[in-house]
């Protein structure tokens, strides 16, 4: 059965005539008119008080200690004090960026302009466009061009430049020459060249490769021929074996039958009754 929880109200007078007190019920006691009053589950008092009674401000808490309240001020904790207390909030510690060497500390973000519209909060603790973004720190090979990551130089590069690395470690583009490409050409034909030698050297050893697997193959098939003679030959010798051994052992039997046969002969005539004479 479910216990489902009641609520009474009424004078201290009528609870006290309760003879027997609900403990699911609530009871809220109090005279007419009466400023306090009493909070009962069952027989256990709850609560007792008035409405005066309870904190209606924040410096009605033990807790919270307020001095001069004014706009823009807000709560924070004073671990010194062990409470909260109010401080204007520009007076809180400020966002301080990291220089790359030592970390940044939190706080509150400097006070963007007007002139830093559309600009972010780097980590430096300044404001900046994407255009300030230094993303190479020498800029020697990559540059950031209207919000576009591109190759130092790409824009002023001539049509069919090609990037290299220069003596110096800087980007720079350089468009081939007739020589150069002759050179090229050149280098490209000799390798052309090597790779024909090597291509031929390989076939040469595929050949060579096949003509010895023949010749593999063809040991394998002679050691399978005396494989198989070897034992033929021991097939052989076994049986011969086996002949000789038979032959032995029937020479043996046949002498311990005769001694045995013997041995009867004695026990027939020592067991036999004689006559005395």
């Amino acid at each position: 059965m479910v216990n489902y929880v009641k609520f009474l109200r009424g004078t201290p007078a009528a609870y006290e005539r309760l003879i027997e007190k609900d403990n699911d019920t609530l009871y809220f006691i109090s005279e007419a008119d009466a400023a306090t009053g009493l909070l009962y589950l069952g027989n256990q008092l709850i609560a007792q008080g008035s409405a005066e009674s309870a904190a209606s401000a924040l410096v009605d808490l033990s807790d919270v200690s307020i001095a001069e309240a004014k706009e823009q001020h807000v709560l924070v904790y004073d671990e010194i004090e062990g409470k909260w207390v109010n401080r204007k909030f520009t007076d809180l510690n400020a966002f301080v960026g990291t220089n790359g060497a030592s970390h940044g500390v939190a706080g509150l973000v400097p006070v963007p302009t007007a002139e830093d519209l559309g600009k972010f909060l780097c980590a430096d603790g300044t404001w900046k466009s994407v255009s300030d973004i230094t993303v190479a720190a020498d800029e020697k090979t990559i540059e950031l061009v209207d919000g576009v990551l591109r190759l130092h130089g790409f824009d002023a590069a001539n049509v069919g430049a090609y990037a290299r690395i220069s003596a110096n470690g800087t980007l720079e583009w350089v468009v081939p020459s007739g020589e150069s490409l002759e050179e090229i050409q050149s280098i490209v034909t000799g390798m052309q060249s090597d790779i024909a030698t090597i291509n031929g050297k390989i076939d040469a050893l595929t050949a060579e490769h096949v003509t010895i697997n023949g010749q593999v193959n063809d040991v394998a098939a002679r050691l399978a021929v005396v494989e198989t003679s070897v034992k033929d030959h021991e097939d052989r010798v076994s049986t011969l074996e086996s002949q000789i051994r038979t032959k032995v052992e029937q020479a043996e039997y046949d002498t311990d039958m005769n001694e045995i046969n013997a041995d009867i002969d004695s026990l027939i005539d020592a067991f036999t009754w004689k006559t005395l004479s």
